[in-house]
């Protein structure tokens, strides 16, 4: 059996787990696509919302298909741009402007729980406002990482908090995260309900607390309505980011090194595999053959692809 266990994960299952991240994006995005079409036919019909009964794929009409298509294919667009479009243009710019922010956001929420106000309180910023904070929060990133012992980036915290409307310790994380990706040293990680469960309580698939029935009464890790319980203030932060800088430099020692190193998105989007593990894929291509041969992926790539190597996820 696999352990999942932030402390015991091997690097050969955390990089078969980060492959099965487009397949998972993709399953979870289309249960959500499909369910918001399916409500919303059910209240058109009845005048209230009610909750459609799973499994009603099949009576998806055309049009509700193209539908759910086009959703899949805006949160694909939304997904390329936080993690490979806007990275690079934070890179160069060493700031972001406030239509990348407010689709930054809107790739946050489609990725995570919906709150409606969120996007509205964003986009009431000016865009030299948003300029400005996120100049002075990238470019003080690399100054703290001189300075403070962990190089916890607090000061970048409060230039994109204290200035930015609807911008609190989450997505403020989300934002130094966009700028630090091409950064190994100064890199941050994403404050996600996924990473923190998995790295800083301790629920993954195995550990016994992943039964969506059961959740909510073990601990008060959970509300009732099935969220997160966590405050998304800079302790819970500080906490998820030495554990991920923990789980990166482990598996960087311990892994092999031709796989290239571990960044703090590597660790966001196995933990988003983790959560939705059901609808992943994983274990079902020969992902169990490739945590005990690592090398026998890459031969199989190799021949797959006439002798070049795959593009890593």
């Amino acid at each position: 059996m696999n352990n999942f266990h932030p402390a015991h994960i091997t690097r050969a299952t955390f990089q078969a787990l980060l492959t099965r991240y487009p397949a998972t994006v993709e399953a979870v995005t289309r249960r959500k696509a499909t369910t918001r079409v399916l409500q919303a036919s059910i209240r058109g019909k009845r005048g209230k919302r009610v909750s459609p009964p799973p499994g009603q794929d099949a009576e998806l009409g055309e049009e509700q298909k193209k539908q759910v298509e086009a959703e899949i294919e805006a949160y694909r667009e939304l997904d390329a741009l936080r993690y490979e479009g806007l990275p690079g243009v934070a890179a160069e710019k060493q700031c972001l402007e406030k239509e990348e922010v407010v689709k930054l956001v809107e790739w946050k929420l489609k990725h995570g729980i919906f709150r409606p106000t969120l996007l509205g309180m964003v986009k009431a910023n000016q865009p030299k406002t948003v300029q400005k904070a996120t100049s002075d929060a990238f470019t003080t990133t690399g100054e703290e990482a001189e300075t403070e012992t962990a190089s916890f980036p607090k000061t970048s915290l409060d230039a994109l908090v204290k200035p930015l409307r609807g911008v609190g310790i989450a997505t403020a994380s989300l934002l130094l995260s966009v700028g630090t990706l091409r950064d190994p040293e100064h890199e941050a990680p994403f404050y996600s309900d996924d990473t923190y469960l998995w790295l800083c309580l301790e629920t993954f698939p195995g550990s016994g607390q992943t039964d969506s029935d059961t959740l909510g009464k073990k601990g008060g890790k959970f509300k009732r309505n099935g969220e997160i319980n966590v405050k998304y203030d800079v302790a819970e932060y500080r906490a998820l980011w030495t554990a991920v800088h923990e789980l990166r430099a482990r598996l960087d020692e311990t892994g092999d090194s031709a796989l290239g190193r571990v960044s703090c998105a590597d660790v966001e989007k196995v933990a988003f595999v983790l959560r939705h593990l059901g609808v992943s894929g994983y274990g079902a291509l020969g992902d169990h053959e490739t945590e005990a041969n690592p090398g026998s992926k890459r031969k199989r790539d190799e021949e797959q692809t006439g002798g070049r190597k795959s593009k890593k996820t």
